[in-house]
Order: C-alpha cells, then structure tokens, then sequence
C-alpha cells in the first residue's frame, strides 16, 4: 500500500487540493458525439420514443462487471441500443 501511494503521490496531492486537470480532446469530441447522437435519437419520427443515455449493464462473461450503452432508444416496435464512437477514417 505504502509503494502505491509514494507512487501516486503527486496525482494524490492534486486531487486533495482540488486541482483541475485539463479534460483530453478526445474525451470532449466523444462526449460531443454522444450528446449528438442523443439528440438524435430524439428526434427520430414516426412514433413515440423514450431515449435513454449513457446505461449501465452487468457483463458477468467479462473481467469487467459492467459495460455502458451510450444510448437507447425504446419505441413501440423496436429498442436500438446504440454505441457511439467518434473514430475518423
């Protein structure tokens, strides 16, 4: 515990003095682009639809216990769950 904290002493200190660290663009693009898509769906026509961000899911088959859906959409008829990625290319 002693060498983790000596480690992280510096990233510690920041976060105990309330220092703001500068959010990495892509970070902001991504967030960006989901708030995009949200409103997206949204808007999409032809029947009532409740949209829901940024959901929560238990994945027991993973080393990780929860996964995030960016975004689902529940209609009448369908329910799309949508992963947003902001790539180029």
């Amino acid at each position: 515990v002693l060498r983790f904290i000596n480690r992280n002493r510096g990233w510690l200190a920041s976060k105990l003095d309330g220092e703001l660290q500068r959010e990495h663009p892509s970070n902001i693009k991504s967030r960006e682009a989901e708030l995009a898509m949200l409103e997206a769906a949204r808007n999409l026509g032809g029947e009532n639809w409740d949209v829901f961000h940024r959901k929560r899911v238990p994945r027991p088959d993973s080393h990780r216990s929860k996964g995030e859906i960016d975004v689902i959409a529940v209609g009448e008829r369908a329910v799309l769950a949508i992963e947003v990625k902001n790539w180029k290319g």
